[in-house]
């Protein structure tokens, strides 16, 4: 899958940003989430 929006970058753009915007996000949705339940690392 990620070969092929990157074979092509200008069609799947907006894939590509959108994927992009779930890593970048990822690690605050977990922190908030050990936090929410009370857990600390």
């Amino acid at each position: 899958m990620i070969k092929t929006l990157l074979s092509n970058p200008e069609k799947y753009k907006d894939a590509t940003d959108a994927v992009k915007k779930d890593i970048t996000y990822m690690p605050l949705e977990l922190k908030k989430k050990l936090e929410e339940e009370n857990i600390t690392l």
